[in-house]
């Protein structure tokens, strides 16, 4: 139960908040969704890859009991719930502060990250988890 009332917070603000006059987030529903769903499905075959050889599992006492396959719903709808509410968030940030130089900024913070992860999995092979 924990877990679904985690999405249904992570949820709740962000959804509400979409159909606020200035930001209109809604209108980016179109491209949003899909590209939730392709990504998600990606994240979902190795999450369940993971789940079935026990790299990782859930807490029957924090889950609904609602399973797909080797996994509790409430896995699902974090693949859906919280990238909504990280793209909205993004959007709400770049309509409160514009500023002229975000691309740029973003390409090195996204190259610094990128880097930082890329030598996490180096040092980490061989270990699934962090890996």
């Amino acid at each position: 139960m924990v877990y679904a009332g985690l999405m249904l917070f992570t949820l709740a603000g962000p959804l509400a908040s979409s159909f606020e006059r200035r930001l209109q987030f809604w209108k980016k529903w179109p491209a949003l969704f899909p590209a939730i769903l392709i990504v998600g499905s990606l994240f979902l075959i190795w999450d369940h890859i993971f789940t079935v050889r026990g790299v990782w599992g859930f807490n029957s006492r924090h889950v609904l009991g609602l399973d797909i396959g080797a996994m509790p719903l409430e896995e699902y709808l974090f693949f859906l719930f919280v990238p909504y509410a990280c793209v909205f968030l993004y959007e709400c940030m770049n309509f409160a502060f514009p500023h002229p130089g975000r691309e740029r900024a973003a390409r090195v913070f996204t190259a610094v990250v990128a880097l930082g992860l890329f030598g996490v999995a180096f040092f980490s092979y061989g270990r699934d988890y962090t890996f």
